[in-house]
C-alpha cells in the first residue's frame, strides 16, 4: 500500500471486510500483525492492535486520578461483517479517530510508539 494513497470506506459495496483486509495489509507490512501497539495520536495514548479476524484501537485513560478498575476503552473496532466507531456510520458523536484516520495514521507513520 502506496504511503499517502490509502482510503477506507466502509459505506461502498465492499463493506468492512474490505477495511479489514487494508489494516491487515498495514499491521502485516509493520510486523505488528497479531500484536498490541502502544501509540501516541493527537496527543493522547491508544493501544492497536489487528489479527486475521479485526482492528481494535483501545483509548488508554491517562488520567492519573482515576481508579484501577477503568483502565480504557474501546473507540473504533474493525472486523468482518460491522465497524464501530466510524464518524459516518455511528450513531455518537466523538472525537476519536475514525477508522479512515486510523488507517492513515498507521499506514504514513502520523504516531509515535510509547
Amino acid at each position: 500500500m502506496a504511503s499517502g494513497n490509502t482510503s477506507f470506506d466502509s459505506a461502498d459495496e465492499a463493506g468492512p471486510e474490505a477495511g479489514l483486509q487494508q489494516f491487515i495489509g498495514v499491521f502485516a507490512s509493520k510486523g505488528w500483525l497479531g500484536r498490541s501497539v502502544r501509540l501516541r495520536f493527537r496527543e493522547r495514548t491508544y493501544s492497536v492492535s489487528c489479527s486475521s479476524s479485526g482492528f481494535m484501537a483501545y483509548r488508554v485513560n491517562d488520567s492519573q486520578g482515576t481508579s484501577h478498575g477503568f483502565p480504557g476503552w474501546p473507540v473504533c473496532i474493525v472486523d468482518r461483517e460491522m465497524e464501530v466507531g466510524h464518524s459516518g456510520t455511528s450513531p455518537l458523536t466523538s472525537d476519536e479517530p475514525s477508522a479512515a484516520d486510523w488507517l492513515r495514521c498507521i499506514t504514513n507513520g502520523e504516531f509515535q510508539v510509547t
